[in-house]
Parts: C-alpha cells; structure tokens; sequence
C-alpha cells in the first residue's frame, strides 16, 4: 500500500487485521466457554484478547522502533562510503 500511497503508511493497513484476527480468535473461544459451560468461565477468558491486542501493540511499536535504527545506521554506513570514495 505504502507503494501506492506514500501517505498511507503500510503499518496503519496491516495493524488492524492482527487487532482483528487474533483477539477475536481468542475471544470467540471465551465467549464459547462461556456460552457451554458458564460456571467454568473466568476472568482469564476477558484478560485474554486484552492481553493479546496490547502484547501485538508493543511488538509493533518495538519492530517498529528497531527497523528505524537499523535503517538510520545503514543510511550513515552509505553517506560514510560514499565520503570515503570521493575524499
């Protein structure tokens, strides 16, 4: 998308189907359990998807953080090759 769009960065279209899809998977099973057997449901069964949705957040804000410095490094690495070719 980001190809595309240069405005839409490809993180803003990518994000939410994980948001989407795995919460939801781990909360159909809760609600499931729920549904079948109401006295063996917990808390854990609502602590789940929240759990899940901010573990997805902070490992796409730590990825994120991680691809800036190592392409900020490989930028200096060239702009350092090129200043020793020509000087």
């Amino acid at each position: 998308m980001e190809a595309i769009n240069p405005r839409l960065p490809r993180l803003v279209v990518f994000l939410p189907a994980f948001w989407l899809l795995v919460p939801g998977a781990v909360g159909l099973v809760g609600v499931t359990e729920l549904v079948s057997d109401p006295a063996a449901a917990g808390l854990e069964d609502l602590v789940q998807p929240i759990a899940s949705i901010v573990a997805i957040a902070l490992e796409m804000l730590c990825g994120a953080s991680a691809t800036r410095s190592l392409v900020s490094t490989a930028e200096r690495l060239r702009a350092r090759r090129g200043l020793t070719r020509h000087g």
